[in-house]
């Protein structure tokens, strides 16, 4: 028995004079290795806090909410400041997550999972960059602005002709037979016209604001009919693409539903150069072209629709290279 309990206590010393395992740290303790100088242990603390994903980043917020809460308020976040944030935004994947404290997956079937579980919509900013890149498109201050409130951008929306309680637009079902060529009128008109929204929704039949039909990809892909506000997120950023990518994803923070329509696969956008050899040939055959620069307006759009319908192409006001082909040699 004297034996046994001498072993016991061997043993029991043996195993205390061990290094502690990773089992034996806390989430606070990854929290803090999670910004050491040492890149080794940084990217063990990341990862283990990304693998915890919200849970993990709340961890680091409250490690770090003295550090966090006075840079908010100065700007000012001390020598070791740096290395807190890049290490928030690397477990984040979010440019500045001090600031909104979200965690966003970067595992599509992941994200897919808890969304389901919380029953709420998810958002999949794959093909706009990643949210910690500096200049991704995901990380535009507009994208940015829906994540959390920011007064300068809607000051800036007012200015550029934002109307509040005026939708940006809807993706819509065309009627089957419809004459392409007209691209401009009310909504009243348009559901007269046999026009309804792709998500079951109602038109808004008592507004008098113009909306323009509006066909991204030709066609062959999704339809909408878009206002006044959709040009006001323009004046930031002219690309169509870029206009609907904010939009939608403001809708789809709002429970919406994804759009309806898909995207022809084989779809390929004009080059710049491409877009200008348009304008300065439209310019040539008489049409009033507001730039040369490749930027596409709807008025241009409809010009085309014009030149489409001359050589006997679909008129939906989508410039292709088929179109640049035919106006080359008209």
């Amino acid at each position: 028995m004297r034996i046994k309990t001498a072993l016991l206590a061997v043993l029991f010393f043996a195993l205390a004079a061990l290094p502690a395992s990773a089992d034996d740290k806390s989430i606070e303790d990854f929290a803090r290795m999670a910004v050491s100088a040492d890149p080794g242990i940084r990217t063990e603390g990341i990862d283990y806090l990304r693998n915890f994903r919200q849970t993990g980043l709340d961890a680091m917020m409250q490690v770090y909410a003295k550090e966090i809460e006075r840079f908010a308020a100065t700007g000012a976040g001390g020598a070791e400041w740096p290395r807190i944030a890049s290490a928030l935004d690397a477990v984040a994947m979010q440019k500045d997550a001090y600031a909104s404290g979200l965690y966003w997956y970067t595992d599509l079937e992941l994200a897919k999972a808890q969304a389901a579980a919380q029953h709420k919509p998810i958002l999949s900013l794959r093909l706009l960059g990643n949210l910690n890149e500096e200049f991704s498109c995901a990380n535009s201050r507009f994208f940015r602005a829906l994540l959390y409130s920011n007064p300068a951008i809607a000051n800036y929306l007012r200015e550029n002709g934002w109307q509040p309680g005026l939708p940006w637009g809807y993706e819509v079902v065309v009627p089957k037979g419809f004459d392409l060529r007209k691209s401009r009128g009310d909504f009243r008109e348009w559901v007269t016209l046999g026009f309804r929204r792709a998500d079951g929704g109602t038109l808004p039949t008592t507004a008098k604001d113009e909306a323009i039909l509006f066909f991204p990809a030709g066609v062959r892909g999704p339809a909408f009919l878009v206002t006044a506000n959709f040009n006001a997120i323009k004046t930031y950023n002219i690309s169509d693409v870029y206009a609907l990518a904010v939009l939608h994803l403001a809708d789809r923070m709002a429970g919406a539903p994804p759009f309806a329509g898909k995207w022809p696969e084989d779809d390929r956008p004009l080059s710049r150069e491409d877009r200008m050899k348009i304008q300065l040939a439209l310019q040539k055959q008489g049409y009033k072209v507001s730039n040369t620069q490749g930027m596409i307006d709807f008025d241009l759009r409809d010009n085309i629709r014009e030149m489409q319908a001359k050589f006997g192409m679909t008129p939906d006001g989508n410039p292709t290279a088929e179109f640049l082909g035919r106006l080359g040699r008209s």
